[in-house]
């Protein structure tokens, strides 16, 4: 996933405030799904491929930025807007932009509706101990999701912010290892 969608390093980018991810992916999808190039001219194309480029890159849709990137440099380099190879260079934009729509959505599924300070209930998870540690061992991506919903409904502690923590940088192994300390220490 990680050449569709850097999750991490979008959480890297706004020092690890998932909501306002949520939102800027939400809008960045809002604004250019369905995709609607086509039908400009000129300047106004190339400068929407350069928009969408940007904001993809900096959102961590690695893909689409790529992709915005191979059109903004057909649209430089004179060919109209309009030919064979223009078409499918935007074709395969609006795949990366779907492609990554699905990606960010499986992830922000697994993502708490309430700031992580509000979704703190007193040893309530939302996702058991017991399956976060499956997802680490795994080294499975879905566990970057069920992280960020464990943590917003456990206690809080120094361990439980590490574990987070690693887990954003995909260290699975070393969150494995805290969480284990930390449900040691639970028991």
């Amino acid at each position: 996933m990680d050449d569709v969608f850097d999750w991490p390093g979008v959480l890297r980018r706004i020092n690890g405030n998932a909501g306002l991810a949520r939102r800027l992916l939400t809008d960045f999808f809002a604004d250019h799904l369905p995709l609607r190039i086509a039908a400009g001219h000129g300047e106004d194309v190339r400068r929407l491929v350069h928009r969408i480029g940007g904001s993809a890159g900096n959102l961590g849709l690695t893909g689409v930025a790529a992709a915005a990137r191979a059109c903004e440099v057909l649209l430089l380099s004179g060919s109209p807007p309009d030919g064979a190879e223009w078409r499918s260079a935007l074709d395969r934009l609006e795949t990366c932009i779907r492609v990554a729509r699905d990606g960010v959505d499986a992830v922000l599924a697994g993502l708490p509706e309430d700031s992580p300070a509000e979704g703190r209930a007193g040893g309530e998870y939302p996702v058991s101990p017991g399956t976060l540690a499956a997802l680490l061992a795994d080294n499975d991506l879905a566990a970057l999701a069920a992280v960020e919903r464990w943590h917003a409904a456990a206690s809080p502690s120094p361990c439980n912010d590490d574990i987070l923590e690693a887990v954003r940088a995909l260290d699975f192994t070393r969150a494995a290892s805290l969480l284990a300390v930390e449900e040691g220490d639970n028991d």
